[in-house]
């Protein structure tokens, strides 16, 4: 239970803090070089972020490793609405490194 109150008290201390600077951003004109692995987890039926623009940013980037994945039955929260994958996939990337 209190796992859950961390997680909406994180996310909103976040969106407190960190927003101004998310709103005033370009990532495919600032953020495209990366020196460490990069991994795009995303829902298939996201309406808050482009399925189709997140791609497009994937394949800009450059990294030493990359992946994007796609969850087909998931919006803005994969790790909610499939989080047997999303636990598979995050124990996969970290057994690889």
């Amino acid at each position: 239970m209190f796992e859950k109150l961390y997680y909406f008290n994180g996310s909103l201390f976040s969106l407190n803090n960190v927003w101004h600077y998310i709103a005033s951003d370009n990532l495919n004109e600032t953020s495209t070089d990366f020196s460490i692995p990069i991994y795009i987890i995303h829902g298939k039926y996201d309406y808050q972020v482009s399925h189709t623009l997140s791609k497009e940013y994937f394949d800009k980037i450059d990294a030493p490793e990359k992946a994007f994945y796609t969850f087909e039955n998931s919006a803005h929260s994969p790790n909610m609405e499939e989080p047997e994958k999303f636990v598979g996939i995050v124990r996969e990337i970290a057994s690889e490194n």
